[in-house]
């Protein structure tokens, strides 16, 4: 059924099949599409129904890529009309991805911050703009909140004591006063290693759903934070060149929470079952669970390290 719908709307001459094996991704469902058995195309599909984001992530592409920093949208549309489920064609770009951002050379450093540097520069009228890092701690800790009070059903002890702990690590936080020249730009919101495709003389930014106006030197950031090898030392010591150390230290703690969030959403939505039955089935909720403790031990340890 997809590959037949597929054919019907993409302008792509040839035969063409998807590969059932999911890439990586927990935002979205992704597949790679092959066109005569050449990867042409990557799919996505919400990961719940009724999710309407990948509109937006549309949009995004559009804009983004006509500066050379991301793939091509190729098509956006309606799969199923009875659940709202929506559908993205991306182009397919191949790229080094390195295994973890400790790894990446020099050059690929430098040429990086480059795409990240041309991103800034983009205005975009449909990414959240945060004007200070107490904005974006109160939002993260308000989007939590929604993601209780909206499920009907109880989640596990387990569960309801991570949020507690992450509560009460994001009110110590608040409590520091705010950070200086914050200046929002827009910015990729979430760069993993995952999410960055390196080729010659350029990195390809994948993965856009989190795009964001916020400080400069938060995506360097948050790319050491969200690694699971990360540790204090090493966060401190890939502070961003030109950033001083008592912003450095704040980026350091938005990294956290988003990343910390974003991981108790999953781990709310394995609980209610909310995700597509494909993820549902890869996703490892005593790995993840495990991370999100790590993360927690970590963002104390800063905490009582800065304070």
């Amino acid at each position: 059924m997809l590959e037949e719908k597929l054919s019907s709307v993409l302008e792509m001459a040839g035969e063409i099949h998807l590969d059932p094996v999911i890439l990586d991704g927990w935002s979205t469902v992704n597949l790679l599409g092959y066109v005569d058995g050449i990867p042409s195309f990557v799919l996505k599909i919400p990961r719940s129904m009724g999710n309407r984001d990948l509109e937006r992530l549309y949009y995004l592409h559009n804009a983004i890529s006509k500066h050379d920093l991301c793939p091509r949208p190729l098509f956006y549309g309606v799969l199923s009309k009875e659940y709202g489920l929506s559908m993205l064609v991306l182009e397919y770009i191949n790229g080094l991805v390195y295994e973890s951002p400790f790894e990446i050379t020099l050059e690929d450093s430098h040429i990086l911050r480059n795409s990240l540097s041309r991103l800034s520069a983009i205005t975009l009228h449909s990414i959240p703009i945060y004007r200070d890092a107490h904005g974006f701690l109160m939002e993260i800790a308000s989007s939590l909140d929604d993601i209780i009070q909206n499920h009907d059903c109880a989640f596990s002890d387990t569960l309801m004591g991570t949020v507690m702990e992450f509560c009460r690590l994001v009110q110590r936080s608040v409590m520091v006063s705010g950070t200086e020249h914050w200046n929002p730009v827009t910015s990729h919101g979430d760069l993993s290693e995952k999410n960055v495709l390196f080729q010659k003389h350029r990195a390809i930014l994948i993965d856009l759903e989190d795009c964001c106006g916020i400080s400069r030197y938060y995506d360097w950031a948050y790319l050491f934070v969200q690694h699971p090898s990360s540790t204090l030392q090493g966060l401190m010591s890939k502070k961003a060149e030109g950033c001083s150390t008592e912003h450095w230290r704040w980026m350091i703690v938005l990294g956290l929470c988003s990343v910390i969030k974003w991981s108790i959403q999953i781990l709310c939505d394995i609980e209610t079952k909310q995700l597509a039955p494909v993820l549902l089935g890869r996703l490892q909720k005593r790995l993840i669970l495990d991370y999100v403790n790590s993360k927690l031990k970590l963002f104390e340890d800063f905490l009582s390290f800065w304070l």
